[in-house]
């Protein structure tokens, strides 16, 4: 299973992405992480990033007996991409950088 957090729904997708994406990781769900707020603390900051890292985390495909996904696709400009990033690194999920699919015409 893919968790999109990125800006475009994967309902947005090209048929090509969307094709290439299920093949590679069955399942697409997406999940919006929020903006952050400049008079934010990194504190707050990172809170704010483990309460939708707990979130993702419990994003699970019913029809499986996985208990976390396999990739969360991000955009890592966007802070709050970035720290969630950090907590999915932990746990040793892989996260798909919006770059990578740009650098590949994918997106």
């Amino acid at each position: 299973m893919l968790v999109n957090c990125t800006e475009s729904p994967y309902q947005e997708w090209t048929k090509e992405m969307l094709n290439n994406v299920k093949e590679t990781y069955g399942m697409i769900v997406n999940h919006v992480l929020p903006p952050i707020d400049k008079n934010m603390t990194d504190e707050e900051i990172d809170l704010i990033a483990e309460d939708h890292y707990d979130k993702i985390l419990t994003i699970i495909d019913e029809k499986s007996d996985k208990t976390k996904p396999d990739a969360v696709f991000l955009n890592e400009s966007l802070k709050m991409h970035y720290r969630v990033k950090y907590f999915l690194e932990e746990t040793h999920i892989e996260s798909i950088d919006i770059d990578d699919f740009k650098e590949d015409g994918d997106f």
